[in-house]
């Protein structure tokens, strides 16, 4: 609650520039619950677009996975599954958790997924065909797409994505699910003041502005079109916040000392 850009606003109403517009980390949800962080889909769907094709490993890291969805056709995706999947992987936290982060949620478990199935938040068919209609994906590109998959779990290696998951579950038996999943969650936004190497704060035509430093996630220098994974805000606020502290002392000190003078 106390992180709410002050920083960003002392520095834009003494003319410091801003950069890393539209920059951030995007997570994929579900909707389901706002008040939950979902890292990671279960590795235990299949995931389509409106074509009905995958278009990456279901276990891809929370880095890329928010990206990959928004590129798709109007920004979503479906994550497909049947009932013996329903029934053994979603109450197991262990396949809700790839990397081992310790980042589960009540999202994905049966109960949850049964009672956004009958308010009609998750659609259900008896048959892929029937499911993908209810999606607005073309039905015989799932088809296909699922009959590969299949395959691929009986032979026990994903030679599509490489999906290494903890298990490998098929999507083949009725009745089928799908949840729209799109990346709503915004992790972490990239935007703030703009700074050189030495953490000066520079203002809009690219001068720096005497005696202004900045670090952390009040400056937007740092990250580009993809977020560089675990520890990447607090890794920069450390080094770059030693870095400021160490100019802000050393310009005090000449201060001081021309003071003294």
């Amino acid at each position: 609650p106390f992180i709410l850009g002050d920083g960003i606003k002392m520095g834009e109403a003494i003319g410091a520039g801003l950069s890393g517009h539209d920059t951030g980390l995007q997570l994929p949800t579900s909707g389901f619950d706002k008040r939950s962080i979902e890292a990671f889909l279960p590795p235990w769907t299949m995931v389509v677009n409106e074509a009905g094709k995958r278009f990456m490993p279901e276990i891809a890291a929370y880095t890329v996975c928010g990206y990959l969805i928004d590129e798709q056709p109007n920004s979503h995706a479906w994550a497909i599954f049947d009932e013996p999947t329903l029934i053994e992987a979603s109450n197991d936290s262990s396949y809700l958790d790839p990397y081992g982060a310790g980042i589960t949620t009540p999202i994905w478990e049966e109960s949850t997924l049964r009672k956004q199935a009958t308010s009609g938040k998750v659609k259900t068919a008896a048959t892929l065909a029937e499911l993908a209609v209810a999606c607005g994906v073309r039905a015989d590109a799932l088809e296909e797409t699922a009959r590969r998959y299949n395959a691929d779990v009986a032979s026990g290696s994903d030679r599509s994505y490489l999906k290494e998951a903890k298990k490998l579950f098929p999507v083949q038996t009725g009745p089928f699910f799908a949840v729209e999943v799109r990346a709503a969650i915004i992790g972490v936004t990239g935007a703030g003041l703009d700074i050189d190497i030495d953490c000066n704060v520079l203002d809009e035509a690219g001068r720096s502005i005497s005696g202004l430093l900045a670090a952390g996630e009040t400056t937007g220098v740092l990250q580009g079109k993809r977020y560089a994974g675990g520890g990447f805000s607090l890794g920069p606020a450390i080094v770059m916040g030693r870095k400021a502290g160490r100019a802000a002392a050393a310009l005090a000190k000449t201060e001081k000392a021309e003071a003294v003078a």
